[in-house]
């Protein structure tokens, strides 16, 4: 993410509206990051608070946009910060459901 968010573009030819769909790509590469943040809590031995975790992905989205404002053909924008918490907090509060959904359905005498 870090990479793509280096990244100038400068002399990239988009075929769409980029802003909408510029949204839609930071919620789904933050989404996926609080996604990959809840299954590594929920595999590690050792764990941390969740919400350390979702703390650590909100300065990466923090950092990103940071950044992008030394990047040439980049800018800061706070509403993909925005959608970035929203989407990381969306990943990880989606696989903590899904996990409990699949734990009581696996829970031997549950009908």
């Amino acid at each position: 993410m870090l990479w793509l968010g280096s990244r100038t573009w400068d002399g990239v030819v988009v075929d769409w509206d980029w802003q909408p769909n510029d949204k839609l790509l930071h919620f789904w590469m933050y989404g996926t990051l609080g996604l990959l943040l809840r299954l590594g809590w929920q595999w590690a031995g050792r764990k941390p608070a969740p919400a350390l975790l979702v703390l650590a992905g909100v300065l990466v989205g923090l950092y990103d946009e940071l950044h992008q404002r030394t990047v040439p053909g980049r800018s800061a924008d706070y509403r993909d910060f925005i959608v970035d918490v929203a989407a990381i907090a969306f990943g990880f509060i989606l696989i903590t459901l899904i996990h409990r959904v699949f734990r009581r359905t696996q829970t031997p005498g549950s009908s």
